[in-house]
């Protein structure tokens, strides 16, 4: 019995020690803030979500490493319908996770993530500009946005 409590205590300690070290000091090395520019056009509700949950996570992690994040995110294509008050863009069932993204989006913004929504996509789904939550900047061009940050130094991140 005392043999196999040793040998789980060392498997946990390995791999806590394992978790431990992880980090991205080199990386971050000499770096106090990281701009990024995300490209955000996932159409299906849960891989949407998923991509929400992951800027998060992304932003928690660069903050716990002393970073400053400063993110924006496009918002393009299929992802569009889900930007909108309305839920006549999408289907039924992915109402109620509509509802969750808006308010990880609200937290995102309460973060200090920028979103915009492409004005292109708006057009080419016939999705009416007045329709899209508030707090979601309408750009005329998603796609000048995304080369206007990466020629201002902001790192993109594709979502997919």
């Amino acid at each position: 019995m005392k043999k196999i409590l040793v040998a789980v205590l060392l498997t946990l300690f390995a791999a806590y020690a394992a978790y431990a070290e992880e980090s991205h000091s080199d990386s971050l090395s000499g770096l106090t803030t990281v701009r990024a520019v995300i490209d955000l056009n996932q159409g299906k509700a849960n891989l949407l979500d998923l991509r929400l949950v992951a800027i998060r996570k992304t932003i928690e992690n660069l903050k716990s490493e002393g970073v400053k994040p400063l993110f924006i995110v496009i918002i393009r294509g299929d992802a569009s319908a889900f930007m909108t008050e309305s839920d006549k863009y999408i289907s039924s069932m992915d109402t109620g996770l509509k509802k969750i993204m808006h308010k990880r989006i609200n937290e995102l913004r309460d973060m200090g993530v920028r979103f915009q929504q492409c004005g292109l996509s708006l057009a080419y789904m016939k999705i009416d500009s007045a329709n899209i939550i508030s707090g979601v900047e309408i750009v005329k061009n998603g796609y000048i946005s995304l080369a206007a940050y990466q020629n201002k130094g902001y790192a993109l991140l594709p979502m997919d």
